[in-house]
């Protein structure tokens, strides 16, 4: 039975199956029109998932059904392709299905021209990743229908980049379009009913490649369309801002790395849509981004979608000065990377932020916010170690790769496979060729530079890349027969050149020859042009075209006589810089001099001007200074050098300076030669540099590379330390550390293979005993080549290591990690010392946690800062203390290590410290506090953070009223997570006060000194120290009874103890009421104290002389406070002696100096005789011997001379005056010099000059007694003078009021009266005596600002006024009010004012008593309304012209003006009334830009046309349009505005709108046709000339045109050129050569309808007075055109039809010039070795025509030139290692005799071969050039070639 049922199910089954299969055969047969694919039905997906589709095990859709997910009626496609042209797909190809499309609005404002962006995306359902070419297509317009439908305006179709139309769509992801373009122009008679939507539709390709279907799901699927807002531009609308474009600075990132790099991001803005003054908070925002497409579109990586800090958000535009945001952060991770295939772009957009206040952002276009820039991305140089795994960078670096992670392995495989299959495509997009300049008569080597701009994302570099034509042409697109066509001009070199992203392909002087040395012009030589082409690559690369032309670039060619032009040329010919020494491990300054070789036959000898030249210096490898460049010197000329003159003999730059830097290498390989490259400057007067090789231009010399030892030189290992690191338990870990190890070095290491370090785990501090995970060789092959830089520690970064813990180990063996730096094996050549024993190691804890305690978290909960106090009117230093809270619940109690916090601080206006910020410091912690770990209960702190607040100009705290503190993350190590806010904020008051106003500081006593003295035992003796009191105050004090003084002798130095010999009272009156002056000590002089010494045993009691200072009993009163209460006492050490001899005494009676006279204002230098008397009874009149007396000179305001001294000489004797013996009857001191500074001060203190005599340091001594100041002081009387020179001081000056007008520019005159202070001026008189100034200010006494001021109004002869005392006055000074802007008015013209000074007097005089309240002085102005006259203007039109393209047009048009009569005075007559202002325009009213602008189109006359209701017209205005390089765009309209002049009388214009002031009429823009004439030929009438004189003659010249010419007439139509020549054709030489031979009514002769011009006598002189008639032999005569009003094209049927010579008759013939005519040359065979420099010997013979062939004798006959080439003819090929420096000076001068042949022996030739390749190399050429004969030969042809094979190896 169960058999039975299993057979019943299987016959069941059966039938299914068979029924299934007939099905599915059907459909193969037949395919469904709807039916549904399922790609994968394993996992039972529904088939509605995929529509189109079908595979087995799914029913055709029923599209009518309920359940089915198509839309009645939708059908699929016809263009589905069968099964068998898609064998990966069921069925069909693939296809998309458009669901819904979406555009963005925009907004356009009526009257202007809008430039607008949308952008499109498309809802769509495919299964398919679709990836190609060409793929899509789209159209976007503006309707007045939602749909879309209707007329289109504005359709622009095929609107997508190349980009764009390649864009990638895939399963399941957003698609779309951005800034798409579309314009609108409402500014004329625009319907703005078809702009109420903007739409889009995307298409498909028209040939994509792959191909598939696009269906819609609903008809207008592919289709959308937005709302467009239209409004006008009013003035209330917030300030627009449009971005223009995003530059960042590129980056470079290197594999296997934790990259830290920033770049500056650079923002320009649409000047014309930017208000140049936006500003405030949170204005923008910045996202940056790494990106593989150039344009930062496709996948983004590194999203940071804030990369600005608040400081850079809050930018202003600044008027749009250079606006950049610097540092930005593109920190990117690529420690795991295999590649950088998604970094090759660094990406930047900037966006609107949240502005406060707010701005409208226009222009919305994602290219003009958007930059992307270059990401170079490399390992670290190690070529000893390319290609080892084990030396990558990262974690797995040193781990065997069988060991890595299997997804680790495939990830890596994955992306180089990429990298591999990536297609290697180059699109051309432009190529550019540099103008060259050609000399007619002449053989012109010249040379071009070729740019090639391409659109890659690849980097190619190989072998045989390029190769370049270059060629001549008639056309500007180089299309044509192509002459002088060179195929292959690339050197090996230039073939090989690698293409990277994003940068231009440059060729530099790449060479052409062209031979106009016959006599051809230059029809065929119009255009250079170059075109670039695959050669044969390795590796091979697609290349394309964006346009058509894209690999040729053409430029025009200049063609001229070398006669046509002053501009001298240069050309360089060699540079030889002298070799140098240097030095490794040092920076070595080195000089060279530099030999610069010129092209004699091509440079001017007479080029001289100023910055000439310039020269770079550098270091190479290589001998010809290519490849890498070292140590570089862009400019090292200096300013002479610059200016050195052409000198063929010597022309050297001595003493150029340049610096190799040895210090970081081992070797000098990068410093083999140092090369030298000269170039022109910037030459004034210019100079045309021609044959611009860089061989010519650069010399390099060999560097003689030494080593030596330096004394004393220290590199000492100091230590070594890891960074921590972080295991947790359970486990794997693979960690990571960086190590430093310090040195002390005194000079670097450089090199190759130098370190290796050892790394492991340890349980000691110090890395002893067991060495867990030992790993000997930790280090990457970079790592172990890092230098030692004397400036920085030596870091490892990324060290790996790894602990497994999985099998629940614990942490105990792995307590703390190490690291040891050792040397690596085989040693490298240095020598360290270390510090200590265990400086090469070092370890560093390690943090053992759970996996729940990965990372701890840390909330902040509060900040609080402590108050500050600000004190206006000062630099304020504050600090504050700032507390941190942390949330308890969610921050962990043990977060600690590096760099946890970040702080800021700064002052606000609010107290939670929003809006702007004042004095923000970013940054503010030191490393220990960054590092300071969490602590709860307040404990918490950050003191002492300090910042600086300067209100020394301020006068209140406004914008201090909080100081502030965020705290935030800072880049902690070890992480933590931070939770809740990212920063809080916390605020303190700020206590702002005033400065108090400073007390007067007291009168303090500082310190008290008194002189020592000398005492002698068992005598009485009297004594005269001096005292010194120092005080400290700010005013001295003046009286009487002042002071008092005790004098006293005591055992202490302090005075204290018993007072011995006390004397209360020691002053004299007048040292009683001596003067304080608190600049000064106070000094008191020779106070008299005796000392009874008789009856003591010694001098025990008298040790210290001491005086205490304190007030008399004072008038006035006055305080004094002590600095210490012994300030008012001082001690001096007394030398008591006993006297074996009595000293003989002396003691004065009487000093009188004499009196002196001084002058004010002067520094006075004055005589006095000082006359001393002795007192006989105290004198010995035997007192005699050296350095006896001294003498003290001062002025003073006292007869005795107390008080304040001024002037004071101390010394005022010579060595022979202090040596005079007592003399009772003749003591006198003459001529003593005493010095009056009266410059800066006035006589009050120089009333006496007094004298005070002294004992000096005798020898023999003696004793002075009687100290009396009335005895040693004297003085006399001072005569004080007003000064030589007159003096001259004002008492007041009054001006005289005056009235002014508002909105008027009013001349107004005013009398200005001056009186003098009669007694301190002199009745001066001269020239140039006085000044005045006048203004107009706010205030009555003429301070603060002033308006309209005008300087020195006196003229010549109000300046010599001489002073009177009873009238002096100056009248009719003039000024000017300007009050004409309106929103001027009389605020600032409230009083008019003048200022009297002193001018340039002869004879001169002093002026004294400045006081600006005496010289100036003020009087009322009125001010009234405007009396002017007014003018409205209604309306200006002006009559339409008619422009031509490409042409300069000078046009006409007549420009009427009506008035508004009720505001406009008919009576405006005058002179300068109007201005015309004309400009051409593309807009209806003349607003935007404006072209060819003529601002003054009026005449004089024109200007001061009065006004006339009836007619007010101005004729012939003038206006020029150039259209040369410009199509008619924007000339669309002709515009006059008119406006006010200077006119004289005045007017005011009222009702200025550009409606009534601007008119504009359309511009006709015609093509021109121009005349054209064809010269068929040209004939002249012969001349006879005479040898010996100077010949006056013309020729006739007749010019025939082909009859298929235009007639023409006009000024100026021709020029004549005519010359001598010994050639019929009137090729070579040219002597007499004149180019302006006709008269102007010549010039002047029209083409009529005979086609024929003849010229009469057309001059043709020829001086032969000092020549003979060798060069004679035919006059000819050359038409061209000239410089005619009206334009016309001049055609020739080749050269010579528009020259025409006749033979010339000459009195004397000389000897006919030899001539010669070469037929062959022939050149030995030879072999080459290439990779170096090369010589090789040809043998040259050249045969010659016997029939044709003079003889030729004389020197420098013969040039030979050599080269290799490809080629067997020579005419084409390669042309390699070309030189013309091959024969010698006697094989130059070799003569022909009987049509020879020449034969040229061991022609030695020198190639430099280093770079060639041979299969550039199969024959050596040769050819003989004329060179410059003495004397001359002609020779036909001009040159003669042959080549012979060449071997190469």
């Amino acid at each position: 039975m169960a058999t039975g049922r299993g057979l019943l199910t299987g016959l069941v089954t059966g039938f299914i199956l068979l029924i299934l299969l007939t099905l599915s055969a059907g459909y193969r047969e037949s395919p469904p029109k709807r039916v549904t694919v399922i790609d994968d039905l394993t996992q039972g997906q529904e088939c509605e998932r995929s529509r189109y589709y079908c595979a087995k095990g799914c029913e055709p859709t029923d599209p009518n059904s309920p359940e089915s997910p198509l839309p009645p009626g939708d059908v699929v496609p016809d263009d589905l392709q069968p099964l068998d042209e898609y064998p990966e797909y069921p069925l069909w190809g693939p296809y998309i299905e458009a669901i819904q499309t979406t555009v963005t609005p925009v907004t356009l404002y009526s009257n202007e021209i809008n430039g607008v962006t949308t952008d499109l995306d498309l809802k769509y359902d495919t299964p398919f990743k679709l990836s190609g070419d060409g793929l899509w297509n789209l159209d976007t317009w503006f309707s007045k229908y939602a749909d879309g439908s209707g007329a289109k305006t504005n359709l622009r179709e095929n609107t997508l980049t190349q980009r764009q139309q390649d864009k990638t769509m895939r399963p399941e992801s957003r698609f779309g379009f951005k800034d798409l373009d579309q314009g609108a122009d409402l500014t004329s008679g625009a319907d703005y009913d078809q702009y109420k939507y903007i739409c889009g539709e995307v298409k498909k390709g028209d040939s994509p490649n792959p191909d598939f279907a696009l269906v819609k799901r609903k008809r207008a699927a592919t289709r959308g369309c937005a709302r467009v807002t239209i409004k006008d531009r009013g003035s209330s609308e917030p300030k627009t801002v449009q971005f223009d474009s995003v530059t960042p600075t590129p980056v470079e990132l290197f594999l296997g790395e934790k990259n830290k790099v920033t770049s500056d991001v650079a923002v320009t803005f649409n000047e014309e849509n930017t208000n140049p003054d936006v500003a405030g908070e949170g204005l923008w925002e910045l996202s940056t981004w790494y990106s593989k497409d150039e344009d930062g579109e496709g996948r983004v990586t590194n999203l940071v979608p804030e990369a600005l800090s608040e400081q850079q958000a809050n930018k202003p535009v600044d008027n749009f000065n250079p606006f950049t945001f610097e540092d930005v952060a593109a920190d990117v991770d690529l420690r795991d990377k295999e590649g950088c295939g998604k970094y090759r772009y660094f990406c930047a957009q900037i966006k609107k932020g949240s502005p406060r206040p707010d701005y409208q952002q226009v222009g919305k276009s994602r290219a003009s916010r958007t930059g992307c820039a270059p990401v170079t991305c490399r390992l670290r140089d190690n070529p000893d170690d390319e290609g080892n795994p084990g030396d990558r960078d990262g974690p797995d670096r040193d781990r065997d790769p069988k060991d890595r992670d299997p997804k680790d392995r495939d990830r890596g495989e994955r992306e180089r496979e990429r990298e591999r299959n990536r297609e290697r495509k180059i699109e051309v997009v432009h190529t550019s060729t540099t103008p060259v300049t050609l000399y007619r008569n002449e053989v012109n080597d010249v040379t071009t530079d070729v740019a090639i701009a391409f659109d890659t994302e690849v980097y190619i570099q190989g072998t045989d890349l390029w190769e370049m034509s270059i060629w001549f042409s008639k056309q500007r697109d180089g299309s044509g027969a192509k002459t002088n066509l060179r195929e292959a001009t690339l050197s090996p070199r230039q073939q090989d050149k690698k293409v990277k992203p994003d940068k231009p392909l440059l060729y530099s002087e790449l060479p052409q020859q062209v031979d106009l040395s016959d006599g051809t012009g230059c029809g065929k030589y119009r255009y250079i042009c170059s075109e670039l082409r695959k050669n044969t690559p390795n590796p091979d690369f697609k290349l394309t075209d964006r346009k058509k032309l894209s690999r040729r670039g053409c430029a025009q060619v200049t063609c001229k006589d070398r006669g046509d032009d002053s501009t001298p040329t240069v050309q360089f010919a060699a540079v030889q810089p002298n070799p140098v020494t240097i030095y490794i491990g040092e920076k070595t300054p080195v000089t060279t001099d530099v030999d610069v070789k010129f092209k004699q036959a091509n440079t001017d000898p007479n080029t001289a001007g100023i910055d000439l030249w310039q020269m770079s210096l550098w270091f190479s490898k290589k001998a010809d200074g290519s490849g890498r460049v070292s140590d570089f010197v862009e400019t090292s000329l200096n300013e002479a050098q610059g200016e050195m003159g052409v000198d063929f003999q010597n022309f050297v730059f001595e003493g150029l300076g340049a610096k190799a830097d040895l210090r970081n290498l081992l070797g000098c390989g990068k410093h083999k030669y140092i090369c030298a490259r000269v170039r022109k400057d910037s030459p004034e007067p210019d100079y045309e540099l021609i044959g611009k090789s860089l061989a010519a231009r650069t010399g390099c010399a060999k560097v003689r590379c030494e080593s030596r030892s330096l004394p004393e030189q220290k590199l000492e290992l100091v230590a070594t330390t890891p960074t921590p690191v972080t295991l947790y338990k359970n486990e794997r870990n693979p960690v990571t550390t960086d190590v430093t190890v310090d040195f002390e070095a005194d000079y670097p290491v450089a090199g190759k293979k130098l370190w290796q370090m050892s790394l492991w785990f340890s349980k000691s501090p110090l890395g002893d005993g067991k060495k867990v995970n030992l790993r000997e060789s930790a280090l990457s092959g970079s790592q172990r080549s890092q230098p030692i830089d004397i400036e920085q520690s030596l870091v490892f970064e990324g060290l790996p290591q790894s602990v497994d813990l999985s099998n629940g180990d614990g942490c105990g063996k792995y307590r703390y990690i190490c690291a040891e730096i050792r040397k690596l094996e085989p040693e490298p050549p240095f020598e360290y010392t270390l510090k200590r024993k265990l400086s090469p190691k070092g370890c560093a804890k390690v943090s053992c946690i759970d996996r729940k305690k990965m990372t701890p978290t840390v909330e902040f909960q509060r900040v609080q800062p402590t108050p500050v106090t600000l004190t206006v009117g000062e630099n304020n230093q504050v600090s504050t203390d700032v507390t941190v809270e942390f949330n308890p619940r969610t921050t962990d109690e043990d977060v600690s290590g590096k760099g946890l916090w970040g702080m800021a601080v700064w002052f606000s206006k609010s107290k939670d410290g929003q809006g702007s910020s004042v004095g923000f410091v970013e940054s503010t912690l030191s490393k220990t506090q960054a590092k300071q770990a969490v602590a709860f209960g307040g404990d918490f702190e950050f003191l002492g953070l300090e910042m600086s607040v300067d209100l020394t100009d301020a006068i209140g705290c406004g914008k201090y009223r909080f100081i502030c503190a965020r705290i935030r993350k800072g880049d902690p190590l070890p992480d933590y997570d931070l939770v809740g806010k990212k920063s809080v904020t916390g605020c303190a008051p700020v206590e702002c006060m005033r400065a108090e106003e400073e007390e007067e500081e007291p009168l303090v006593i500082v310190s008290t000194t008194i002189t020592p003295v000398i005492l002698y035992a068992g005598e009485q003796i009297n004594v005269f120290p001096d005292v010194t009191v120092n005080f400290r105050g700010e005013e001295g004090v003046s009286g009487s009874n002042l002071w008092q003084m005790s004098i006293w002798f005591g055992k202490k130095g302090d005075g204290s103890g018993k007072k011995t010999g006390l004397t209360e009272s020691t002053l004299t009156q007048s040292q009683k009421d001596q003067t304080l002056d608190i600049s000064q000590d106070l000094i008191f002089r020779e106070i008299e104290k005796s000392a009874d010494l008789r009856e003591s045993d010694g001098c025990g009691k008298y040790k210290y002389i001491c005086a205490e200072i304190r007030k008399d009993n004072p008038s006035p009163s006055f305080k004094y406070e002590k600095k210490r209460p012994s300030s008012v006492r001082g001690c001096a050490k007394t030398s008591c002696t006993v006297r074996e001899q009595p000293d003989p005494t002396v003691k004065f009676a009487s000093t009188q100096p004499t009196g002196v006279t001084i002058y004010e204002e002067e520094l006075n230098v004055v005589n006095t005789d000082v006359v001393v008397t002795f007192d006989e009874s105290e004198t010995d009149p035997t007192v005699a011997g050296t350095r006896l007396w001294q003498m003290q000179l001062w002025f003073s305001k006292a007869a005795n001379g107390a008080g304040s001294s001024i002037g004071t000489i101390e010394s005022a004797l010579s060595g022979e005056d202090g040596e005079q013996p007592v003399s009772f009857s003749d003591f006198s001191f003459d001529g003593l010099e005493a010095r009056a500074d009266l410059t800066k001060a006035g006589c009050g203190k120089y009333k006496f000059i007094c004298a005070r005599v002294r004992k000096d340091k005798p020898d023999p001594s003696y004793k002075l007694v009687g100290k009396d100041p009335s005895q040693t002081t004297g003085c006399a009387p001072v005569e004080c003078l007003r000064g030589r020179d007159p003096t001259v001081q004002f008492a007041s000056l009054s001006t005289t009021p005056v009235t002014v007008y508002e909105e008027t520019l009013t001349a107004v005159t005013t009398t200005v009266s001056v009186s003098f202070e009669e007694d301190r001026t002199d009745l001066v008189s001269g020239s140039s005596l006085w000044q005045v100034d006048l203004w107009f200010s706010k205030s009555n006494d003429g301070r603060g600002s002033s308006s309209d001021e005008a300087e020195n109004v006196l003229s010549v002869t109000q300046a010599a006024k001489s002073v009177n005392f009873n009238q002096f006055v100056f009248e009719d000074l003039e000024i000017s009010a300007d009050l004409t802007p309106e929103e001027r008015g009389c605020g600032k013209y409230r009083f008019i004012c003048a200022q009297i000074r002193r001018d340039d007097p002869e004879p001169t005089y002093k002026l004294l008593g400045k006081d600006r309240t005496t010289s100036t002085g003020c009087a009322p102005v009125r001010c009234d309304k405007s009396q002017v006259p007014t003018v409205q203007f209604a309306s200006v039109s002006n009559t339409p012209v008619t422009v031509y393209e490409e042409q300069r047009t000078t046009v006409q048009s007549t420009v009427s003006v009506t008035f508004d009569r009720e505001n406009t005075n008919p009576e405006v007559a005058g002179s300068g009334l109007w201005q015309l202002r004309v400009w051409f325009s593309k807009n209806e009213d003349g607003q935007g830009s404006s072209i060819d602008v003529t601002e003054s189109a009026l005449s004089s006359a024109q200007s001061a046309k009065a006004v006339n209701f009836n007619s007010f017209v101005f004729e012939d205005i003038e206006a020029t349009a150039d259209l040369t390089a410009a199509g008619c765009g924007k000339y669309r309209y002709i515009c006059a505005q008119i406006r006010r002049d200077n006119p004289e009388p005045d007017y005011k214009v009222v009702g200025k709108s550009p409606a009534v002031t601007v008119g504009c009429s359309p511009v006709s823009c015609e093509r021109l046709v121009v005349p054209e004439v064809t010269v068929t030929s040209v004939r002249n009438t012969p001349i006879s000339l005479l040898e010996g004189e100077d010949n006056q003659v013309g020729t006739d010249v007749t010019v025939t045109f082909d009859r298929s010419s235009d007639e023409i007439s006009g000024s100026n139509l021709w020029r004549m050129e005519t010359w001598y020549s010994k050639a019929a054709d009137g090729s070579g030489a040219k002597v007499s050569y004149s180019q302006s031979s006709l008269s102007s009514s010549q010039s002047s002769e029209g083409v009529g309808r005979s086609y024929r011009i003849n010229f009469r006598n057309v001059a043709a002189n020829a001086d032969l007075s000092s020549a003979g008639c060798g060069k004679y032999l035919h006059v000819c005569a050359r038409i061209k055109k000239g410089e005619p009003d009206t334009d016309y094209i001049l055609q020739d049927n080749g050269p010579n039809s528009i020259i025409g010579c006749s033979p010339v008759e000459c009195g004397s013939a000389t000897p006919p010039t030899p001539h010669i005519t070469p037929t062959r040359l022939t050149v030995t065979s030879t072999q080459v070795e290439v990779g170096r420099q090369e010589t090789i010997d040809v043998d040259v013979s050249v045969f010659f025509d016997p029939s044709n062939t003079d003889d030729v004798s004389g020197s420098n006959n013969w040039r030979i030139i050599v080269w290799l080439s490809d080629d067997s003819t020579g005419v084409g090929g390669s042309r390699i290692a070309e030189t013309d420096e091959t024969i010698s000076f006697a094989q130059k001068d070799m003569s022909l005799r009987s049509a020879g042949p020449l034969n040229f022996r061991n022609v030695a030739v020198d190639m430099n071969l280093s770079t060639v390749r041979c299969k550039y190399v199969t024959h050596v050429c040769a050819r003989m050039k004329k060179a410059s004969p003495d004397p001359d030969y002609t020779m036909s042809p001009k040159s003669v070639t042959g080549c012979a094979p060449c071997r190469c190896s």
